[in-house]
């Protein structure tokens, strides 16, 4: 599986050989593992889809609480890798809707923040992993 142009909802199994100095080190705290993925992909290097769930992504952590912090960098590593990002009116449509949903993250109550990400996780296709 190619990442270019794929949501990445992922934890990954490397072989330590294709970790070095050239692989590691360049993302902001909190983008390394995407960082190494583009890299990774841009090397050439495969990826396959296990179809198991192997980790479990904190509601608590950055990428979780602050949405559009990290949309931003992110969308900073994509172009370092040579990624086009939206411009203009595509990407204030995109930051509108990332607003809306911090709005969601910082005041529903957790009850209904719940049923929101089973509903993503089901339209996405991704496997239910239980509270």
């Amino acid at each position: 599986m190619r990442l270019r142009g794929v949501r990445l909802e992922y934890a990954a199994f490397l072989q330590l050989r294709v970790l070095s100095a050239d692989t590691l080190g360049r993302a902001p705290r909190g983008l390394a593992d995407y960082d190494l993925l583009l890299t990774l992909d841009e090397k050439g290097y495969d990826f396959r889809d296990s179809g198991v769930i192997v980790a479990k992504i904190s509601k608590s952590g950055k990428s979780s609480v602050k949405l559009k912090d990290t949309y931003i960098e992110s969308l900073k590593l994509r172009r370092d890798h040579g990624i086009a990002v939206p411009e203009g009116e595509e990407l204030k449509r995109k930051l509108f809707w990332i607003n809306i949903k911090q709005f969601g993250m910082d005041h529903f109550p957790k009850g209904l923040k719940y049923v929101i990400r089973k509903v993503q996780r089901k339209m996405r296709g991704q496997k239910s992993y239980g509270k």
